[in-house]
């Protein structure tokens, strides 16, 4: 139970970070 709901934050924690870094770097550099 308790890894699932890690597994689903550490999804949508990764997708935000992506989108974050696409939306300041669309060219993909940090």
């Amino acid at each position: 139970r308790d890894k699932c709901i890690r597994n689903s934050f550490k999804k949508i924690g990764m997708r935000k970070t992506l989108v974050f870094y696409r939306g300041r770097a669309p060219h993909g550099q940090k």
